[in-house]
């Protein structure tokens, strides 16, 4: 496959082996270095930066999630150099998890507002932009705009939606938010509720 069709898959569907080659094709440390110019106002939160991959070995394993967050960076980085060739939990470990995990300490961290800036960041990039409008997430049901850049991303009990859309005007608006429950979040639902929000923009 090509670094576009990863790429498309990474950010249409949130392909998670598609987003773990590209990593691995970049390098960690890359990833790792490339967060601030993009627009993340915390990217120390996201070292080491988690493939798909390790954050389902650490989240689904209760003893390795404890010494992994009560490791230092370093001890932090040794660990997942150990569990490089540890494949992932069954299927049916999988299916137990229905809540949030360690939201608050074990994710990859971007508050509102970088998530935006990176959404402007990306967007001024051609190939970038026409990868993000793949899929809109949730159409538009006010013929409003004229196109819409979408990444979401999910997991039991979290559910965060990030979109940049741009109007007949030439302006344009990006919108974030996340849901947390202790339980499975009806996701069509809150990314309806989320779409409304996004559609509600005033113009200036």
């Amino acid at each position: 496959m090509t670094v576009r069709e990863l790429a498309e898959l990474m950010i249409s569907i949130s392909d998670n082996t598609a987003t773990d080659h590209l990593i691995d094709l970049v390098g960690r440390e890359r990833v790792e270095a490339t967060q601030a110019g993009y627009g993340i106002s915390t990217p120390e939160l996201n070292q080491p930066f988690l493939t798909t991959k390790e954050l389902f070995q650490v989240k689904l394993n209760p003893a390795l999630r404890t010494r992994y967050l009560e490791a230092d960076e370093p001890g932090r980085r040794a660990i997942l150099a150990e569990i490089t060739d540890i494949p992932l939990a069954p299927i049916e470990q999988v299916l137990t998890w229905t809540g949030p995990i360690e939201v608050d300490t074990l994710e990859w961290f971007a508050t509102p507002a970088s998530l935006c800036r990176v959404l402007q960041t990306l967007n001024a990039d051609p190939d970038a932009a026409a990868i993000m409008a793949i899929n809109p997430g949730i159409g538009d049901q006010t013929g409003r705009w004229e196109t819409i850049g979408f990444k979401g991303g999910s997991e039991p009990g979290l559910l965060v939606m990030a979109w940049i859309v741009t109007d007949a005007d030439g302006r344009t608006f990006t919108v974030t938010g996340a849901a947390v429950s202790d339980a499975l979040i009806e996701e069509t639902t809150a990314a309806v509720a989320f779409a409304g929000l996004r559609d509600q923009f005033e113009s200036p």
